[in-house]
């Protein structure tokens, strides 16, 4: 009886707000955008490959789908398949390709994010103009 007496009683502004709608407050749900920097740690069990680095934008190829993380992202923990890892440093232009065959990707309240993969290869060491030997066909190979 006195819990639901405490949930009725709840506390209005000088206003007649009242303070458990934060709506009622003003409050605002902003996106994340482009005018900061992020900063990458991307790691595997036996190198690092960025370390606290200013980015612009990774693009993740995350369990639930592809995701875009720019400067104050929600904060998230994300599970990574197979896919590409894209590192937007300046422009478009200045972008770095990784192939990640899985890990986790870590968003965190202070615009950092953390990638732990498990193997990751730069999309330069992949040859697409390789064809299998025995079948005609290509494939992807390291150099």
């Amino acid at each position: 009886m006195l819990s639901r007496f405490a949930l009725r009683a709840v506390p209005k502004t000088s206003k007649g707000l009242s303070l458990r709608n934060p709506v009622s407050l003003g409050a605002k749900r902003f996106y994340a955008e482009e005018s900061g920097k992020l900063k990458l740690s991307l790691v595997l069990p036996h190198e690092t490959i960025f370390s606290s680095q200013d980015v612009v934008q990774v693009n993740v190829a995350a369990g639930s789908g592809d995701m875009g993380i720019l400067a104050n992202h929600v904060p998230v923990i994300e599970p990574l398949k197979p896919g590409i890892v894209e590192v937007i440093e300046g422009s478009a232009a200045d972008s770095k390709k990784w192939f990640v065959s899985g890990g986790f990707a870590n968003v965190h309240p202070n615009n950092t994010l953390t990638i732990n993969a498990i193997e990751a290869f730069p999309l330069t060491d992949f040859s697409p103009e390789l064809e299998h030997p025995k079948e005609g066909r290509k494939y992807v190979k390291m150099k």
